[in-house]
């Protein structure tokens, strides 16, 4: 254990790094935001360990040497949503940093452990980046911890029960802890395989979309049916010059079809389809003086293409009408 001063000599040099430590955190953070914005995160934290809580590791760890052997001192922790996005995370860290050591500790642990672990990484900024800002903060090493947000639940779970490993668990427990961390296992493997689906639904119904129009005069089918890749499919098909929606977007729009209505997709486009001099007016007018202002401050900017079929029922479909007129006197109560 260090004596007081050892401790009095490292809070002071902790005092003297922090602003640098706080410079790396930042750059950090910004190549991190900056690479994985191709995907949905749940999370991206990075933190400068506190003075506490670097004295406290000094402690239980017996560093000699704090600064060389503590890697975390600046640490960032990535949650993701899927364990596929775990790889576009591997492949955007080798990229924008020099990765000195790599642990996956979920591959790495034997199949009784009772744990759930993430990804750990060593680096450092890459020595090719040049430039003052990066003068003082080459050389210093940072931790990243990569997990899904399922292993992030078990992490806190975990911490929270304040059980380390399956010796410290009581063996009437034991059988509990094994079975629970398989179900997050297969829950993780289950969400993988529920996204693919839908990819694979959704690239269905694109094509099946595609022919909705000549099948129209025949009996609807589960291709035909109204659901948000096939409308998402119709839409993009309809206005391939709009914006793409939210996918969010497109489910509360098919809910909205379904309740005035709407039952198949041969349907909704011979509804979107009927008056192309009213969708040709409308397209004018919406050029002319812009539905709303978007977010750059654009005040002439377009619907999407939920938003430009949302217009259109509600001039053509007296069912959609009076849906959207029952769900503002709903909002308003």
């Amino acid at each position: 254990m260090p004596g007081g001063s050892a401790v009095d000599r490292w809070r002071s040099e902790y005092d003297s790094r922090e602003p640098t430590y706080t410079k790396l955190k930042e750059e950090v953070e910004h190549e991190i935001r900056h690479s994985l914005k191709a995907i949905t995160t749940h999370d991206i934290k990075v933190r400068v360990k506190t003075r506490a809580s670097f004295l406290e590791k000094i402690e239980r760890k017996r560093y000699e040497h704090p600064f060389e052997q503590m890697p975390d001192i600046v640490g960032a922790r990535i949650v993701c949503l899927f364990l596929d996005d775990l790889k576009v995370v591997d492949d955007s860290l080798e990229r924008c940093f020099d990765v000195i050591h790599k642990e996956d500790k979920t591959g790495a642990a034997p199949p009784d452990t009772f744990s759930y672990r993430s990804v750990h990484y060593e680096c450092t900024i890459k020595e090719t980046n040049s430039g003052t800002r990066y003068d003082t903060i080459k050389g210093l090493t940072f931790e990243v911890q990569a997990r899904t947000i399922l292993q992030d639940a078990w992490a806190v779970v975990e911490h929270t029960l304040a059980y380390k490993g399956g010796s410290s668990i009581p063996n009437e427990l034991k059988r509990d802890f094994s079975a629970l961390v398989g179900l997050f296992h297969v829950a993780d493997k289950m969400f993988q395989q529920l996204r693919y689906s839908i990819e694979r639904s959704e690239l269905d119904a694109e094509h099946a979309v595609l022919y909705t129009k000549e099948m129209s005069n025949q009996s609807s089918t589960a291709v035909d049916e109204i659901n948000r890749g096939t409308v998402k499919a119709l839409l993009q098909q309809l206005y391939p010059d709009r914006g793409v929606t939210r996918d969010i977007a497109y489910s509360t729009f098919v809910e909205e079809l379904t309740a005035a209505g709407f039952c198949s997709i041969a349907e909704l486009r011979k509804v979107l389809e009927r008056d192309s001099e009213l969708i040709r007016s409308m397209e004018i007018k919406e050029l002319r003086e812009g539905p709303y202002g978007d977010d750059d401050g654009n005040m002439h900017a377009r619907f999407a293409d939920v938003g430009f079929a949302r217009q259109i029922l509600e001039q053509v479909s007296p069912a959609f009408q009076d849906y959207r007129r029952e769900q503002r006197r709903t909002n308003k109560v």
